[in-house]
């Protein structure tokens, strides 16, 4: 299994926990939180390997090349863009959720607008660079970030605050049946290997059904970790009244002989660096399809330049538009656009399915 592969599914994973699951799901905790996560799982564990398996067939070529060789223009260009704006809008979420955790919890006399323009145009530099660089910076965050991240989940499950009669009574309602959103939101946090459509150019390896299985367990453990850690440690009842309710399950978290006793701040230094890194990803990918989307006497010279920095600066104001609107508003936004995700999803790993048979027949 390559390695990045890996990293890709992994960082989604790992940035879920505090930014969209929780919420979400904790949200439908008497309704049916549990029947979405018990769907939402093979749902993502199928997407991963239909998509990936199919992807394996088009090996050192990304989304915009297939789709070109695959269909006629009329249906490719506005196919790629549709998934170059779905893919945007995940890392300009995931910026603007972290940006009010930090004003939440760190500082709160930070301007929002300030916060989102300084990320945002670190971020919008980053991206310019080459694919295998932003691929080196991945690894180094996940191999520094992923050991922490265990050791606070294993603070977490030994704690004595830790109410497992809470999580047991949330199990209660397994009968009750799954919806759309909390489907859809289950199903995210396999969602990284869409970034393939992209890095897939850099890979000629073939994926093996083994490895959606590692994913699949991968994702049940972050799945139920995120959820159920901090119903544990909030309560059935208590833990609705949270808007982050993972940053809340942290700062319950001490470390009396550590050097950091209580664990919120570790949590928080960690998460500003995965969430960070996963708007990079998700800007940099959304960066390519939209430039390999371009007529070809724009994508040499000057001109490509030109073109790439004035989508920069159409990130960045996408980002500030989305931190005006209230909390309220970002969370049913984002609610909204998960929805409609797992939608356009399934119909890229149907069109990527689709153009490896028909590869396959006319090969």
């Amino acid at each position: 299994m390559n390695r990045y592969w890996f990293y890709l599914i992994l960082e989604n994973m790992l940035v879920n926990v505090i930014i969209f699951i929780p919420y979400a799901l904790i949200e439908q905790r008497f309704d049916g939180m549990m029947q979405s996560i018990l769907w939402g799982i093979p749902i993502g564990v199928f997407f991963i390997y239909l998509f990936m398996k199919s992807l394996s067939k088009f090996p050192g070529k990304d989304l915009p090349q297939i789709m070109r060789e695959a269909s006629p223009r009329w249906f490719a260009l506005p196919f790629i863009l549709l998934h170059g704006v779905m893919i945007y809008l995940a890392g300009a979420i995931t910026m603007v959720a972290f940006c009010n955790i930090t004003i939440t919890f760190i500082n709160p006399d930070i301007p929002l607008p300030l916060l989102l323009l300084v990320f945002s145009i670190v971020a919008s530099v980053i991206i310019q660079l080459p694919s295998e660089k932003i691929l080196y910076f991945i690894e180094i965050v996940i191999v520094i970030y992923v050991p922490w991240h265990i050791f606070i989940l294993f603070k977490a499950f030994i704690s004595p605050q830790m109410r497992w009669d809470a999580i047991v009574e949330s199990l209660t309602h397994i009968t009750n049946p799954p919806n759309w959103s909390g489907v859809a939101a289950s199903s995210y946090i396999f969602s990284g290997y869409a970034n393939m459509a992209i890095f897939n150019r850099l890979f000629k390896t073939t994926f093996r059904f083994r490895w959606a299985i590692i994913y699949g367990l991968m994702g049940i453990l972050t799945l139920f970790g995120s959820v159920f850690i901090p119903i544990g440690l909030e309560g059935t009842g208590g833990v609705g009244d949270f808007t982050f309710p993972a940053v809340v399950a942290a700062d319950s978290l001490r470390v009396q002989y550590g050097f950091v006793e209580r664990l919120i701040f570790l949590f928080l230094f960690l998460y500003a660096h995965i969430s960070f890194m996963s708007m990079v990803i998700h800007w940099h990918v959304s960066m390519e399809i939209f430039k390999r989307s371009l007529p070809k006497n724009v994508k040499q010279g000057k001109k490509n330049v030109a073109a790439r920095w004035v989508a920069s600066a159409l990130f960045i104001g996408g980002v500030l538009i989305l931190g005006s609107f209230n909390e309220e508003q970002f969370f049913r936004f984002s609610e909204r656009w998960i929805s409609v995700r797992l939608a356009t999803e399934a119909m890229l790993v149907l069109t990527i399915v689709w153009a490896a048979r028909r590869k396959k027949h006319a090969g």
